[in-house]
């Protein structure tokens, strides 16, 4: 695992950030995510690790903000995050529709759409849910850092009642390509692979470190997955 005390990446910039691997790329990831390339399917993960996935709920400063994606089956995941008011985990779910039933059942959500999908708007209601647009992309706001206000970025507030959308940002022009196997992302989680130490009391020791107001994202890329 790699952390980082202040990221200089662009969208967030300024906040803290973990990259999790497993002994491989994606070893942390689900062999179910769509965006798993080939090479990834035999060290990819086939269940949560229930103590690391507790680590980040609890690592999330007093003052400041906490927050992460998985692609991990929402049930695998949804009772733990309910013991504590600490870091978000948002389902990120395969369409529009799949993040609206995670809404519609309490379950924070986002998902990835194509260009088109916004036909010049910033949001978008799909089977009844409003799927509003990441505001770093339409330029509202800086980063994540600079997302949300008094209240903290939007994927950091868990009783919100919108999805969120990210347009494709992936290796490439099409969908499911994982930006975590390309450029700066890839570099930073090669540091991230596993050394045999136990990911929960390596972010536990670290976030000990971490300001009380400071922002985090954990795992910026990789997972929930037992390694």
């Amino acid at each position: 695992m790699n952390a980082i005390d202040i990221s200089k990446a662009k969208k967030i910039f300024g906040c803290g950030g973990t990259y999790r691997g497993g002994y491989a790329r994606f070893g942390s990831c689900p062999i179910t995510c769509p965006a798993l390339p080939a090479y990834a399917l035999e060290t990819a993960a086939c269940a949560i690790d229930e103590r690391y996935t507790l680590e980040v709920v609890r690592s999330k400063p007093r003052r400041g903000h906490a927050w992460t994606f998985s692609h991990f089956a929402v049930e695998l995941w949804r009772e733990v995050m309910g013991r504590t008011t600490g870091t978000v985990i948002n389902h990120s779910a395969i369409n529009a529709s799949a993040a609206a039933e995670s809404m519609r059942s309490g379950v924070p959500a986002v998902t990835t759409v194509a260009p088109s999908f916004w036909q010049r708007r910033k949001s978008r209601k799909v089977d009844g849910v409003t799927v509003v647009r990441c505001p770093e992309e339409t330029g509202a706001v800086k980063g994540c850092a600079d997302c949300g206000g008094a209240a903290g970025p939007l994927c950091a507030i868990r009783d919100r009642t919108y999805v969120i959308g990210f347009t494709w940002h992936g290796g490439g022009a099409a969908d499911f390509i994982c930006y975590g196997d390309y450029w700066r992302t890839a570099r930073a989680w090669d540091f991230g692979l596993s050394t045999g130490a136990d990911d929960s009391d390596y972010l536990r020791a670290w976030f000990k470190t971490r300001p009380s107001n400071a922002y985090i994202r954990h795992h910026v890329v990789g997972d929930l997955g037992l390694i």
